[in-house]
C-alpha cells in the first residue's frame, strides 16, 4: 500500500476508487483519497475482472447494500482501462514518495513491485491485472509479479506475529478479511530459510463479503430509524457513519454488552429511537 496524502494527513491504505474530471484540455483521473465524499465515482474496480457467477453471494450482496455514489464504467472506457488509470497513479505517487525519502540515492535504487489479488481469481483475471500493471508502467526498469492476497499476508503473519518461530512442516489456515473480498486459504510451510516458501494444501475459497458491507447495513440501520425525523441531513449519517469507520467497528470486541454512542447533529432527542444530546445510541446486540 502506497501512503496517499489528503489536507496533510497520510494513510496507509488508499479507497481503489477512481473519478474522471472533464475539462477543455482532455480528461483526468482523480483517485483514492482525491475523490471528494460528494463525488460519484467508480468503486470496486477490480471485480470487472471476474464474472458474477464466479463471485455468488458477494454480487448478490454488493447489489443489495449499494452505495449511492456509485456509477458504472464510462462509456469511452472499460474495466481494464480504469484499473491501469488507478494503478498508474498509484505507481507515480509511490515513485514520487521514495524520491522524496531516498533523494538522489533512488536513481540507484532496483524496485521490484508486488501486486495481490483476491484467492478466488482464476488464471485470466491474474493475467488481465499483469497487463494492466504493465501498462501502467509498473514493468519499467523495474520487475513486478502477482502473489495472492492471503499467500501475502501468511508470509507476513508468520514473520511478525510469532517471534518464537514456525516449524516446516506445520499447516496453517488463515482467513484474510479485507474490504470488499474474505479468502479462506491453507498453508503448508515447506521452508523458512533462507526464504518462506508456502503449499497451498487445500483450494482457497472466498467471497465478496468483507468489512464495506458492515459500513453499508451500517448506514442502512441509520436510515431505518433516524431519516423520518427532523433536522436529518446528509451531514448527519456522515457524522455517524465517521464514528462507525473509526472507533465501533475497530473496537468491537463482540461483546454485546457494550453500547455505542453515535454524534447525529441535527436530531432532537427522541427517547424511543435513542437519540439524546445528540448522540444516538446503539446497543452491541
Amino acid at each position: 500500500n502506497a501512503s496517499d496524502t489528503c489536507d496533510g494527513l497520510t494513510s496507509e491504505k488508499v479507497p481503489s476508487e477512481v473519478t474522471y474530471e472533464y475539462t477543455k484540455s482532455g480528461k483526468k483521473c482523480l483517485w483514492g483519497f482525491q475523490i471528494l465524499d460528494s463525488m460519484p465515482r467508480i468503486q470496486w474496480i477490480k471485480l470487472g475482472f471476474v464474472s458474477d457467477r464466479k463471485l455468488g453471494l458477494g454480487s448478490r450482496l454488493s447489489s443489495t447494500y449499494s452505495d449511492c455514489r456509485r456509477i458504472p464504467v464510462p462509456y469511452h472506457s472499460s474495466p481494464e482501462d480504469v484499473v491501469t488509470d488507478y494503478l498508474r497513479c498509484l505507481r507515480e505517487h509511490a515513485v514520487d514518495i521514495l524520491k522524496l525519502k531516498l533523494g538522489s540515492s533512488m536513481d540507484n535504487t532496483g524496485l521490484e513491485f508486488v501486486i495481490t489479488v483476491p484467492a478466488i481469481w482464476p488464471d485470466k483475471a491474474k493475467m488481465t491485472t499483469m497487463v494492466c500493471a504493465e501498462k501502467a508502467g509498473f514493468g519499467e526498469a523495474s520487475a513486478v509479479r502477482i502473489i495472492s492476497e492471503p499467500e501475502a499476508a501468511a508470509i507476513h503473519s508468520l514473520r511478525a506475529s510469532n517471534p518464537h518461530g514456525r516449524k516446516v512442516g506445520e499447516t496453517i489456515v488463515l482467513c484474510d478479511a479485507g474490504g470488499g473480498t474474505v479468502d479462506l486459504i491453507t498453508f503448508t510451510i515447506i521452508e523458512l530459510s533462507p526464504n518462506t516458501r508456502l503449499k497451498e494444501e487445500a483450494p482457497g475459497t472466498g467471497s465478496l463479503c468483507g468489512s464495506t458491507f458492515l459500513n453499508r447495513r451500517f448506514e442502512e440501520l441509520l436510515n431505518d430509524r433516524l431519516s423520518s425525523l427532523p433536522g436529518w441531513e446528509r451531514d448527519t449519517l456522515d457524522e455517524a457513519m465517521h464514528r462507525f469507520e473509526t472507533v465501533a467497528k475497530r473496537t468491537f470486541n463482540g461483546n454485546t454488552d457494550d453500547d455505542f454512542m453515535f454524534p447525529v447533529p441535527g436530531i432532537a432527542d427522541n427517547q424511543e429511537v435513542g437519540v439524546r444530546r445528540g448522540r444516538f445510541r446503539v446497543t452491541g446486540q
